[in-house]
């Protein structure tokens, strides 16, 4: 599925980046922030393998922590830990992420078979 490659290539950029925050934040935003990004593809990978119900919450849960992920981001890049471009292109991975889960949130589930007759 689109969306877990996007999830992993947002953390593929994001990790290394977060690693040259100024040094005296880097255990406290940068690990934040690795954390958010983290909970986003674990939720991801948890709803590609549970029922509707549970699968709502766990993209329901995804989009909070991109939410917060975004929120982050953006006091980076006002704190100049991010340079213009960077959060530019941050920012359109975590939009395209968005969009992708809210895609998959408003889908409806495909239907069950009826069962097969003796």
């Amino acid at each position: 599925m689109v969306v877990h490659t996007r999830a992993r290539e947002l953390l593929e950029w994001l990790l290394p980046h977060t690693g040259k925050f100024p040094r005296e934040q880097r255990h406290l935003m940068a690990r934040h922030i690795a954390s958010l990004a983290l909970g986003v593809h674990d939720a991801l990978i948890a709803a590609r393998h549970l029922a509707p119900g549970p699968r709502a919450t766990a993209l329901l849960d995804a989009d909070i922590q991109l939410d917060q992920l975004r929120q982050h981001l953006h006091l980076a890049w006002r704190w100049q830990w991010l340079s213009g471009g960077q959060f530019q292109h941050v920012s359109g991975l975590t939009d395209e992420l968005g969009r992708l889960i809210g895609g998959w949130r408003r889908a409806k589930p495909a239907p069950h078979a009826p069962p097969a007759r003796p």
